[in-house]
């Protein structure tokens, strides 16, 4: 047996082995590689879609372009929420940038968060962070680590312990990240937006600017929807009590302003932090917001 051979034989081996490891260990809480390629492919694709989905992280948690399109056809959709996401111009534009110029059905949807109207998010320091990665960081989201997401390296603490029992995500290709948390620190949520609040409120200014911007987009013929995503009981009673933000008033300007609303019972879904709620919830709240845009966009 010649000594190629005999290499090609013991790297076949090591790759078996190596796959035989990966099945048996449980999965890593965070696999950044896959985090990595699902930030930089939803920021700087340039594939055009029918619909845009915006907010923070309640709605990249919380909206599955799967089982929102699951009662459509020949449409597609993307979802651009990020962490800590402002809702002001710049970002508005960007999704609209994301949206087909072709003459055909062209949708925003909004998930509507009092955090997402403060002045602190209209950074959008999470969407600049990942706008601003150099062309190798850009290059290797887009084309290597689909494969390197497959081989993600482990922390000892996660060799050792069980991951059902924690936070995990699962990052998908359209920009919805399912996640659930099951040791979901409720009072330290709780304390991170009542600090919050107490220190800034929702913008009006910001509203304002809101509305002039989807009435622009309305003229050139984009259907524009909007959500409060569910959250737990206590926080609602936070952000009603403290953020500044009359969502009922809120609401009905929108209304009058040609936003078709969609009003969901909170109650009916299940938070693992007080913020976000979980996967199957997530994924069953996206069906239900589907049909609802499928009824105004069919008449």
């Amino acid at each position: 047996m010649t000594g190629k051979i005999k290499t090609l034989i013991s790297l076949f081996m090591t790759l078996l082995i190596a796959c035989l490891i990966k099945a048996v260990l449980p999965k890593p809480y965070i696999n950044k590689e896959m985090e990595n390629e699902f930030w930089i492919k939803k920021t700087h694709s340039k594939k055009k879609v029918n619909m845009v989905i915006g907010g923070d992280s309640r709605t990249y948690r919380g909206v599955s372009t799967k089982h929102l399109l699951a009662s459509m056809q020949n449409i597609n959709a993307v979802n651009l929420g990020y962490s800590d996401g402002g809702i002001n111009s710049e970002y508005l534009e960007f999704l609209h940038e994301r949206l087909t110029a072709k003459p055909e059905l062209k949708v925003m949807l909004f998930g509507i968060t009092p955090h997402a109207l403060l002045k602190k998010c209209s950074t959008n320091e999470h969407l600049k962070s990942i706008q601003s990665k150099t062309s190798s960081e850009i290059f290797s989201g887009m084309h290597y680590d689909q494969f390197l997401k497959y081989l993600p390296p482990y922390t000892p603490f996660e060799l050792f312990d069980d991951s059902s029992n924690a936070y995990i995500i699962k990052y998908h290709q359209d920009g919805y990240a399912a996640s659930d948390n099951y040791k979901g620190d409720f009072d330290y949520t709780y304390w991170v937006y009542w600090d919050t609040f107490s220190k800034e409120k929702v913008s009006d200014s910001l509203i304002n600017v809101f509305i002039e911007d989807i009435n622009k987009y309305q003229k050139e013929g984009i259907k524009i929807f909007a959500f409060e995503p569910p959250i737990s009981e206590h926080m609602k009673e936070i952000e009603r009590n403290h953020s500044g933000l009359a969502m009922p008033k809120f609401i009905e300007r929108l209304q009058k302003n040609g936003v078709h609303w969609i009003h969901l019972d909170h109650s009916a879904f299940k938070s693992y932090d007080g913020s976000h709620i979980f996967h199957e919830d997530a994924e069953r709240m996206s069906t239900y917001l589907g049909q609802e845009i499928k009824k105004v966009i069919d008449q």
